[in-house]
């Protein structure tokens, strides 16, 4: 999740900020310890899927700087992925990627679609099913 108000950038973006290698970025991320920084998508690290990050949280630990607080309050603005959505909607992430009357995504982020919160709220109290009447959606 992309909180309110902060920046996500991608590895190669964190890179050019510390000015190390991939490979000295990785071998650091992978010992983790509680004054580095952590990907905002946990969840797509895996091939294929790019790793973000707190661009604020990465220049502080360049820096040598504490990092900022978590916010973990929740935020209409905060800019949700296909896996966040379908956990905050309790959805398989096919299913929201395969409905017709999801909403399109309110930002593309390093390639990756983001949805606002208060968009996908809107969408999960609007849906059709359970008790409302399943129309096609308008055609453009």
């Amino acid at each position: 999740m992309i909180r309110a108000n902060h920046q996500a950038i991608d590895t190669q973006d964190a890179l050019t900020i510390y000015g190390i290698s991939l490979r000295t970025f990785r071998r650091r991320m992978n010992t983790p310890t509680p004054d580095q920084p952590t990907p905002i998508n946990p969840t797509h690290g895996s091939r294929g899927h790019r790793q973000l990050w707190d661009a604020e949280e990465i220049r502080a630990h360049a820096e040598g700087r504490p990092l900022p607080p978590h916010t973990t309050e929740d935020h209409p603005q905060d800019l949700l992925d296909r896996t966040e959505i379908a956990t905050l909607i309790n959805i398989h992430p096919d299913t929201f990627a395969k409905d017709p009357y999801a909403p399109p995504p309110d930002h593309t982020i390093y390639d990756i679609p983001h949805w606002y919160r208060h968009t996908i709220e809107h969408y999960r109290d609007n849906r059709p099913g359970k008790g409302h009447p399943r129309t096609p959606p308008p055609q453009p």
